[in-house]
Formats: structure tokens, sequence, C-alpha cells
């Protein structure tokens, strides 16, 4: 059980970090990560606000995450709740990539640890739970 907590809190440092950097550097981020709207993308007011807004929820999400972590046992739901909800995310950029054509490198790394990281370390939550109910008995 450790192991895997040290795993979910290592993994909810990464959107307690970009959701910090998209707070602070705002649309900006698009010229960084490579996208076709670079500059552009900063100067667009609504834009700017919307991924500092999303920003604020993905850290919120790390830090959702972390506390899930602390005590998996308790909170079991929840925990299968944030995996489902980075799950779904992950489709969602899989639909992206199909209508809109593939991001750069960083965010197809992202799209592989949501769809396939995710169920796998849901997986082996529910199978440490059910081992450790076992070893209860």
């Amino acid at each position: 059980m450790n192991l895997l907590k040290a795993a979910i809190m290592a993994l909810a440092a990464v959107p307690m970090l970009t959701g910090a950097m998209d707070v602070i550097l705002g649309a900006s981020i698009f010229s960084i990560s490579g996208s076709a709207l670079g500059e552009a993308a900063s100067k667009d007011p609504v834009v700017d606000s919307q991924v500092r807004f999303w920003g604020a929820i993905w850290f919120s999400f790390g830090i959702m995450l972390f506390i899930a972590a602390r005590d998996l046992r308790a909170h079991a739901l929840w925990f299968r709740i944030l995996c489902a909800g980075l799950f779904l995310g992950g489709v969602g950029r899989l639909i992206s990539a199909f209508a809109a054509g593939l991001p750069p490198a960083p965010l197809m790394i992202a799209t592989l640890v949501e769809l396939v990281v995710m169920p796998l370390i849901a997986l082996w939550h529910s199978k440490t739970l059910v081992r450790r109910q076992t070893e209860l008995r």
C-alpha cells in the first residue's frame, strides 16, 4: 500500500505543478507547449482567462488526488472518481487527436497516462484493497 500511496502522491504533483503554471503564465503557456496559437493566444482575454481558470481547477484536482492518496481505504470512492475523470479527459484528448490532429509530444504522453496508466493505477488500488481486506480476516 505504501508504494501505491507514494506513486499516487508523485502523480498528484503533476497537476499541481502544471495547474500552477497555467494560473501564473495564462495563455502564454501555449507558445511554450508548441501550440499553433502561439503568442496570439496570450493576447486574447477570453483564452487567457479560461487557461488560468482551468489551471486553478487542474491544480485543485492535484490537491484532491494528494489528499485521497493519504488514506486510500477511506477515500476509495473519491480516488476512483478522480481516476475516472482523468480517464475521460484522455478520451477527450483522443477524440481531439482524431478531429484536429496529433498534439505535441508532452500532450501525447499525457494522453497515454490518462488512458493507460490511470486505469492501471485504479486496478492496482482495487487489488491492494482486496488483498488488505483478505489479510485482515
